[in-house]
């Protein structure tokens, strides 16, 4: 399914489902690889504790920079929620200090009144430059801390010993994704897919079925690289608020390169926004029905789909989402 030009006229369940994430709210979900191989690696806690945190701050400044609300630190990764009003909620909502020792914390002062979120035109926007910038520190991290984590794999460098430190290629797998970032990002509108609101301990939390969705969107694994994955209604709120992108073609004969346009803006179809220095191509889909986590997504290229009224899309009898991968430029 292609979404098109702005003007371009289409069904009116298409463009029912296209305005209805004009605006929206966008959660994201990051992974961190290899942490538990580390952990066992270390044998450690007081270093492995170290290590975390200083990666975990690194990301935090990047979702701030986004005006995202970091909700969750969980060592091995974190949740973060981009809307109009997701910095200023946040700054609202959390009172942050230093101790004497340089150790950041942060109290919550949410009453339970002030949660309402307000979507966005930008929600999408925001949240995938915030993962291709947490992609990016982590593959900076990987560089400036390799050779920190020698004394991990001592067995390896015995073999392995030149002068520069360990063979990177001879290193096991598990090395290789240390550090790596699988980032899911789904997104939605209040109320319907997600809220706000003070949990049963009094903490701000979300509850919605996006926030499932963007966590198992942050477990897709490529072999030695990081990943992000984001769902159809964050392609949507990105693109209908984008004025410059551009179809993957590679064709210098105009007549043939319109021919080509426009067979591919009937399909489903990736896009390439030079000025974010993304490309967003299609992924597979999620099929929504599906429990098994390990199977609910597909590597299916789905062209032809049905909208209902409510703003579900299905091929044939399966409710379906479409998923693209975000690759940096």
């Amino acid at each position: 399914m292609g979404l098109g030009n702005k003007g371009d006229k289409h069904p009116r369940e298409i463009s029912e489902y296209a305005n209805r994430y004009r605006k929206c709210v966008t959660i994201l979900v990051y992974d961190i690889r290899g942490s538990s191989y580390m952990g066992i690696k270390l044998n450690d806690a007081v270093k492995e504790q170290r290590i975390k945190h200083k990666f975990a701050r690194e990301m935090a400044q990047i979702v701030k920079r986004y005006d995202g609300f970091l909700l969750k630190d969980t060592g091995d990764g974190g949740l973060v929620w981009f809307s109009e009003n997701s910095g200023s909620l946040y700054n609202y909502l959390y009172t942050e200090s230093v101790t004497g020792k340089g150790t950041k914390l942060r109290y919550s002062i949410c009453s339970g009144g002030e949660c309402d979120i307000i979507p966005a035109t930008d929600a999408a926007r925001r949240a995938i430059l915030c993962a291709r910038d947490i992609v990016l520190r982590a593959e900076e991290f990987i560089k400036a801390n390799f050779v920190h984590y020698r004394e991990w794999f001592a067995d390896v460098a015995e073999r392995t010993l030149e002068l520069d430190g360990i063979t990177y290629a001879l290193l096991p797998p598990e090395f290789k994704s240390l550090f790596r970032i699988g980032v899911g990002i789904a997104s939605g509108v209040p109320d319907r897919d997600v809220i706000f609101a003070p949990n049963s301990y009094g903490d701000p939390d979300l509850v919605g079925p996006v926030l499932a969705d963007a966590n198992l969107y942050s477990r897709e694994r490529q072999p030695g690289r990081s990943v992000i994955i984001c769902d159809l209604p964050t392609l949507v709120n990105l693109v209908i608020n984008t004025d410059n992108f551009e179809y993957p073609i590679e064709e210098k004969n105009f007549n043939k390169y319109c021919a080509m346009l426009e067979d591919l803006r009937q399909t489903t179809h990736g896009y390439g926004l030079a000025d974010l220095k993304v490309s967003v191509m299609p992924k597979g889909v999620h099929l929504l029905g599906e429990l098994n986590k390990t199977k609910a997504i597909a590597d299916a290229r789905i062209d032809e789909v049905i909208f209902d009224e409510h703003g579900n899309i299905y091929d044939d009898d399966r409710r379906i989402k479409m998923l693209y991968e975000v690759l940096t430029l």
